[in-house]
């Protein structure tokens, strides 16, 4: 079942944490930025979005693996809050 969680990549390291917790990860990951929809293990399908914005990530996998993709993406700083 997906979960969305929003993050915001701010900055290059944070872009490049986001990748690498994506692609480790068997989940499928979509990115939605308007009516965008990106792979969020692309690098180009990223780079097509507007990063100053909070993105909403939907993963998608058995529960355990998208709690840890979620744990992943809070270790990191990635977690939007408002």
């Amino acid at each position: 079942m997906p979960q969305s969680v929003k993050v915001s990549l701010g900055n290059e390291k944070q872009i490049k944490d986001f990748l690498n917790i994506n692609m480790k990860s068997d989940c499928e990951i979509d990115v939605v930025n308007g009516q965008s929809y990106v792979d969020g293990k692309s690098v180009i399908g990223l780079m097509t979005l507007n990063l100053y914005e909070p993105l909403e990530v939907y993963v998608i996998g058995n529960q355990n693996e998208v709690e840890e993709v979620k744990e992943r993406y809070q270790n990191s700083n990635l977690l939007y809050t408002e």
